[in-house]
């Protein structure tokens, strides 16, 4: 049998993202997939609605990796410069700095504790 991975409190209690201009609430949907359902995604975010949405089912690691990459999307949107991203190449973009985002957290958490401060 499977032991079922504990959630952190903090994931359990994550329902609403602050970007500062917009508030995105935090959804969780079983099948999450592209647009034309062909590939399962880790997270999406809708503009129009504000909301992200996340797989339930995901490593709690990746569900933070996740909002770090739709957040980047969201910024992205919100700053008018998706668009000047070569549409085929926004992805792995967002993804790479999405990765250099969570390394630097990661390995600095003084750093992310002197933001927490300010």
């Amino acid at each position: 049998m499977k032991k079922q991975q504990r959630r952190p409190k903090t994931m359990q209690h994550l329902a609403q993202m602050n970007f500062g201009s917009a508030i995105y609430r935090i959804e969780y949907e079983d099948r999450l997939l592209n647009n034309d359902d062909t590939r399962r995604l880790s997270g999406a975010i809708n503009h129009a609605q504000c909301v992200i949405k996340l797989d339930p089912n995901a490593d709690p690691q990746s569900v933070a990796d996740t909002i770090v990459h739709e957040s980047i999307h969201f910024f992205l949107a919100h700053c008018g410069q998706e668009g000047a991203i070569n549409p085929d190449r926004l992805e792995d973009v967002v993804q790479t700095i999405s990765n250099g985002m969570m390394t630097i957290m990661r390995l600095n958490p003084g750093f992310v504790k002197l933001i927490e401060e300010l």
